[in-house]
Formats: structure tokens, C-alpha cells, sequence
């Protein structure tokens, strides 16, 4: 389904669900640099989203490619990061608000123990947030709602079915396990025409508290985890189809075998760039 890329009668829905709870204030890795959580979540957002805005720029315009939506959850419950009344914000509306610019800078220790600072620049379209509770299950079924009513308006049936990235550290959920299961199955069963839904989990974990060996993209077979949430959230992603994962293999040169999950512990930033790319380009 995603061996054609996106065009103007044939865009799709992206959906990035961001965690802004207390425990985001710890620190992760990201590139192999210290960072923490609510930084490294607002990096990876911003890092996407600038990265569709530029893919939906054709000779000057802002072509009609993406319709997004960013999806905050804390203390406060669930509310967009974006401006405006409405969840999704079509990609050509984003230069209405296109903010100047940020220079992010990483910590990287050298291989001969110097600490030094990597500068990133990108454009800063949403900021970290890290307070209060992670109403995970009342995001997701915020979610749920935005892509079925998506996928059920009659000018999507023909369009790429949506991607939802969901960004967090995995630390706690409001609900019980097969509540948060049920309804990420809900959204990973809306559909379009052109196919069903990915729902994939990017994690970010708490530095000291990598106790596991957990691959990238795995699957049923070779995953396991002594943490209750990794094992949710390995219910929580999707079964990424034969061409998917074809894709996957290619590009993160993966060794073992589909089909794989779409679930993403302590990634890189060229390996994000890489996975916002399935489904996203434009033909």
C-alpha cells in the first residue's frame, strides 16, 4: 500500500502523539547523546514535522499532502499542539505559523571522555512539555476518533491510510492493558481503500533503566521484555504488512526476519527521518 507515495488526490492523515507527563523530565538517549525526555519528544516532533513540511514544498507552493495533527497528553488530559479550533491542520496551513529556526544542542561524549555540544536546526513548531499524570488510554482515544472520522469522509477512500507515531517513555498508563489494547486495535483497523492504519511507538527510555536488549522493528517471536508497559506496547503496534516490511529490512538492515512490529526503543535520528519516509513521499 505504500509503494506509491502521496500526491493531491491521494495525501494522507499524520498523527503525532506526544507524552507530556512528569516522568518525561528524566533523561533518555537520542543519537547516542543525552538528552532529556520532553526534549528529546519535542526534538523528534519537530524533526517530522519539518520534515513533511518540506517534502510537501513543490516549486514555491505548500502542496495539500498531510493533514496533522499533534496530540498532547498530561496532568491537563489530552489537547492539540497546534493552532487552532480543529485537531488536524492541513500541511499548507502550516505557513501560517511557521516559526523561525532553533539551534538544539545535544550532549555527546567523545570517545576520549570530552563532553562537547552537536547543534541541530530545525524549526521549534511545538516546545516540551513534563507535568502531571499520562492519561495514555484518553490520547488514544482521541486518536481513535480523529482517524476513523478521517478515514470514513468519503474524499480519503482513496488516499494512503494515516501513520500515528506515538512518542513516550512507556513509564505508566492510566488504564488497565487490555482497555489500551482494544482501542489501539480500533485505530489500527481504520482504514481506507489503499489499506489499514500503522500505529507506531517510539520509546524513549530513562537512562540506568535499559535493562533489556530490545530490537528494533521486532517481532512476536524474538521480543520479550521484563516491564509490563514494553509488553503493552508490543500489543500496541502495528503488524507492519509484507511491503512494509520489506522496506524496513532494507533500510534499518535488520537481520531477523518479519513481519515486525512497529515498535522503535532508543533510535537515531537519520533512522526516524527514514521511518517518517514510508508512506510519506511524494510521487
Amino acid at each position: 500500500m505504500y509503494k506509491t507515495g502521496v500526491t493531491l488526490s491521494r495525501r494522507t492523515a499524520i498523527v503525532i502523539i506526544v507524552d507530556c507527563s512528569t516522568s518525561m523530565k528524566k533523561y533518555t538517549m537520542l543519537n547516542g547523546m543525552r538528552i532529556i525526555k520532553s526534549e528529546a519528544a519535542e526534538f523528534i516532533t519537530n524533526m517530522l514535522i519539518d520534515e513533511l513540511y518540506e517534502r510537501a514544498i513543490r516549486y514555491d507552493i505548500t502542496r495539500y499532502y498531510y493533514d496533522i495533527a499533534i496530540i498532547g497528553f498530561s496532568g491537563d488530559g489530552t489537547y492539540s499542539k497546534l493552532p487552532g479550533i480543529h485537531d488536524f491542520v492541513p500541511i499548507y496551513n502550516f505557513t501560517d505559523f511557521e516559526p523561525q529556526p532553533k539551534t538544539y544542542y545535544f550532549d555527546q561524549t567523545l570517545n576520549d571522555g570530552r563532553c562537547i555540544k552537536v547543534p541541530f536546526v530545525i524549526r521549534p513548531w511545538i516546545k516540551a512539555e513534563a507535568h502531571g499524570t499520562s492519561p495514555l488510554f484518553e490520547a488514544m482515544v482521541r486518536t481513535k476518533d480523529l482517524i476513523e472520522r478521517w478515514c470514513a469522509d468519503k474524499q480519503n477512500s482513496y488516499s494512503l491510510p494515516p501513520i500515528i507515531f506515538n512518542i513516550t517513555d512507556g513509564d505508566c498508563f492510566d488504564d488497565d492493558a487490555w482497555s489500551l489494547i482494544d482501542v489501539a486495535n480500533d485505530i489500527m483497523t481504520s482504514s481506507t481503500t489503499r489499506g489499514k492504519s500503522l500505529l507506531i511507538n517510539i520509546v524513549l527510555r530513562t537512562i540506568g533503566e535499559e535493562d533489556d536488549n530490545l530490537p528494533l522493528f521486532p517481532t512476536d517471536a524474538d521480543f520479550y521484555s521484563t516491564k509490563r508497559s514494553h509488553m503493552i506496547l508490543l500489543r500496541m503496534s502495528s503488524i507492519l504488512s509484507p511491503d512494509v516490511s520489506e522496506q524496513i529490512k532494507k533500510v534499518f538492515r535488520l537481520k531477523h526476519e518479519g513481519p515486525y512490529r512497529g515498535l522503535a526503543y532508543d533510535t537515531s535520528i537519520i533512522r526516524l527521518l527514514h521511518l517518517v519516509s514510508i508512506g510519506t513521499d511524494p510521487s
